[in-house]
């Protein structure tokens, strides 16, 4: 925890973000908080850690940072052509129609 808002603007910090995945209910990654007294703190980032789209904040307040990790978000991959579910019958009297 920062004592405030400016020591956060201040902080000099790297994240790292596991690649997308699409297990949706899995996030990993690690913040790493370089400071002049205690040297490298890191801590992990997990599922606990993420706000979804269009959260509301019931009370008091956050700070956040959006983390891009490009063409192959969850959004994306979730929007993916999907192959459908054709039961092996079907596949049978499709075959013998055609003969």
């Amino acid at each position: 925890r920062l004592p405030s808002d400016s020591a956060l603007q201040r902080c000099s910090a790297v994240i790292y973000a596991a690649r997308p995945s699409a297990q949706i209910y899995t996030f990993e990654g690690d913040f790493t908080m370089f400071g002049e007294t205690h040297g490298a703190v890191q801590e992990p980032v997990g599922l606990e850690n993420t706000l979804w789209g269009n959260t509301v904040l019931a009370s008091g307040t956050a700070a956040a940072l959006v983390v891009y990790t490009g063409a192959e978000t969850r959004s994306a991959m979730n929007g993916e052509k999907r192959s459908s579910k054709v039961a092996s019958v079907d596949l049978q009297v499709n075959m013998l129609a055609k003969v």
